[in-house]
C-alpha cells in the first residue's frame, strides 16, 4: 500500500497478526529439577522464564536441555545459550556453538507448527 505523505510516496504496512495461539507449545527447558515451557522460539535465540529466583543475569551464558515436542517422540538436545536480556521472571537467550543438526531440529519443529496452524 502506497501512501502520499510529506517526503513523497511511502509504503505502509498492515498490522502483524499474533504470531502464535496462546495453547501453543514449542516445548521445554529443562535445568536440573525444573522444566520450564518455552515462551518464544526461533532458530537464533528462545524466551524463558527465569528459573530459580532470577538466577540468569544479561550477558550471562546458560546451559540447558532443550526438548521439542511431547511424549515419547519428544526430541531433546543440550543448548549454550548467552543472556541477552533478563529480568526476574524471564530471559530472552540468544544460541551460542549450536550444530547444525540442532539448528534443523528446531527449523522442523517450527514448520511443523506452522503446518498445523498453530503459529504464524
Amino acid at each position: 500500500m502506497r501512501q502520499d505523505g510529506m517526503f513523497g510516496k511511502t509504503k505502509t504496512k498492515g498490522a502483524a497478526g499474533a504470531s502464535a495461539q496462546k495453547s501453543v507449545k514449542y516445548g521445554s527447558a529443562i535445568f536440573g529439577e525444573d522444566e520450564l515451557e518455552i515462551r518464544e522460539l526461533h532458530l537464533k535465540g528462545v524466551r524463558i522464564p527465569n528459573p530459580g529466583d532470577g538466577n540468569i543475569i544479561n550477558g550471562q551464558k546458560f546451559f540447558f536441555t532443550m526438548r521439542l515436542g511431547e511424549g515419547d517422540t519428544a526430541v531433546s538436545f543440550k543448548v549454550n545459550a548467552f543472556a541477552v536480556a533478563a529480568s526476574e521472571k524471564e530471559v530472552i537467550g540468544k544460541f551460542a556453538d549450536m550444530e547444525d543438526d540442532e539448528r534443523r531440529l528446531i527449523a522442523l519443529h517450527l514448520k511443523a507448527l506452522r503446518a498445523s496452524g498453530a503459529i504464524a
